[in-house]
């Protein structure tokens, strides 16, 4: 039932976060049934495979959508994204870095 449930919510919003699907999938069972549900990751499954969904084999395959790279606020959270083969990934924000930096050039 609720893995029904996951597989129709996922093709009817598919641009909503895997993770919030199930939570709000979730939502509508007793702690009882919950507790004798599959892991997350299998749970998890059952969003990504109506949605064609595979996981990427090589770090050229990965892709961000706009909500994992910015905060709730709209800040950008995806601070560099290196032209390398290695593809290097850093995530923070400005203002992040502009604290570290202060914190860094005081001394207490």
């Amino acid at each position: 039932m609720l893995r029904e449930k996951i597989k129709h919510m996922a093709l009817a919003t598919p641009t909503i976060a895997p993770c919030k699907l199930i939570a709000t999938a979730k939502r509508d069972f007793p702690v009882e049934v919950l507790q004798a549900l599959p892991s997350e990751q299998t749970l998890y499954n059952h969003v990504r495979r109506p949605l064609g969904i595979k996981d990427p084999k090589t770090r050229d395959e990965i892709m961000f959508d706009d909500f994992m790279t910015k905060c709730r606020d709209g800040t950008e959270f995806l601070y560099k994204e290196s032209e390398d083969p290695r593809r290097i990934l850093i995530f923070t924000t400005e203002s992040n870095l502009d604290v570290r930096l202060f914190l860094a050039s005081t001394s207490i």
